[in-house]
């Protein structure tokens, strides 16, 4: 059953990766393609794993064993700050300029498109997060 249930992780995560990665409009300068689509991956991956563990872990608490879908939203919401802790680790390290527009008072520089873009962003990554934890949590409740 573990094992399964880790390779339909893996697979959920795989397919979210190469519809973002494709869906992409922009490459970062000196990027290839495989490298944008190991680069999601490794994103999914990242929060799929965290949302795992924090689940394997909240899961374990007495009064909410039974209870499937608290867990769920209790440990997409743990597993929130570590993992925008660990992405932005790993946009730092690679030098992505997605906090270039951002001065010290966190005002956007140029109030031009970019900033709807960024919001539009932003929404489409919770958005995106939440599906993600609600497909894992699915596929624990059904199986």
């Amino acid at each position: 059953m573990l094992r399964s249930y880790i390779a339909q992780v893996t697979f959920l995560c795989l397919t979210a990766a190469l519809l973002l990665a494709a869906s992409q409009a922009m490459r970062p300068e000196g990027w290839t393609l495989a490298s944008l689509y190991g680069y999601w991956l490794i994103r999914v991956l990242i929060e799929a794993t965290l949302f795992i563990a924090f689940f394997e872990v909240i899961d374990r608490v007495p009064g909410l064993k039974s209870r499937v879908w608290p867990v769920a939203v209790t440990a997409a919401v743990v597993s929130l700050f570590p993992f925008a802790l660990s992405i932005t680790a790993l946009d730092l390290i690679l030098g992505l300029p997605e906090l270039d527009g951002l001065t010290a008072s966190a005002l956007p520089t140029a109030p031009s498109t970019a900033t709807t873009a960024n919001g539009i962003s932003h929404i489409g990554s919770f958005f995106l997060r939440s599906f993600i934890c609600l497909t894992i949590t699915s596929r624990s409740v059904c199986c």
